[in-house]
């Protein structure tokens, strides 16, 4: 079985420029868990998950700091607060959406793909 014989064709897509409410609109109406972000030329920029909206439902963690002789010095962590906060005040496709997207070519075994997707999702946690 290859990917083609089994992936959705008619995809419905959405532009960077589509607010977070319409994007939540189209995959509660549609039952779908996310969708697609495509420039005007068909040119895929990103998708948005039902994860990705309900990271803005969630407060950014600070980043662990220490205080000395007046300075903050932060440990780590302060560009992922700078993302979480950003997600969190998205209010278009472009500023919420994943943009590291895993693609497949239509006629690769289903098997071998699920295989990439998993090692890919494993070697980006």
């Amino acid at each position: 079985m290859q990917v083609q014989d089994i992936m959705t064709k008619k995809v419905l897509t959405v532009r960077p420029e589509t607010t977070v409410r319409e994007v939540a609109e189209i995959l509660v109406n549609h039952k779908i868990s996310g969708v697609p972000v495509v420039e005007d030329d068909g040119r895929l920029v990103g998708i948005v998950s039902e994860g990705d909206l309900m990271s803005k439902e969630i407060l950014p963690e600070p980043p662990a700091e220490f205080c000395i002789l007046g300075a903050v010095i932060y440990y780590n962590g302060l560009r992922e607060y700078k993302d979480a906060f950003d997600r969190m005040a998205a209010n278009t496709a472009a500023a919420l959406m994943t943009k590291k997207v895993v693609t497949r070519l239509l006629r690769v075994q289903f098997s071998r793909a699920r295989r990439r997707t998993y090692h890919a999702s494993c070697l980006a946690a």
